[in-house]
């Protein structure tokens, strides 16, 4: 069974001297990247202007604190304030029934 979470907006900071996130928390569940996804469905065709001008977009395969996977949707862009943000927006979780 999955479970999709759409327009989440969370905010993810970036750690100093890093260009991706590594980890993530969604909802009190703790999620660790495993690696950029070969899907891309969860990317829309489109993207804030933000994201077009001075970002990226990345689609993960991840791991939840309980070792279910995950793929999450990720766009990151510069803020005008002059840091890097990434921000969450899907995120969709495989559960066992």
């Amino acid at each position: 069974m999955k479970i999709i979470s759409l327009n989440i907006q969370q905010q993810i900071q970036i750690p100093e001297g890093k260009f991706e996130i590594e980890e993530f928390e969604f909802r009190n569940v703790k999620f660790k990247v495993v690696k950029i996804s070969d899907q891309k469905d969860l990317i829309p065709e489109r993207l804030p202007i933000g994201v077009i001008m001075s970002g990226f977009t990345r689609q993960y395969e991840c791991v939840d604190d309980s070792g279910r996977t995950a793929d999450a949707y990720v766009y990151y862009y510069t803020k005008v304030e002059g840091y890097r943000v990434a921000i969450l927006d899907s995120l969709r979780r495989w559960r066992n029934d």
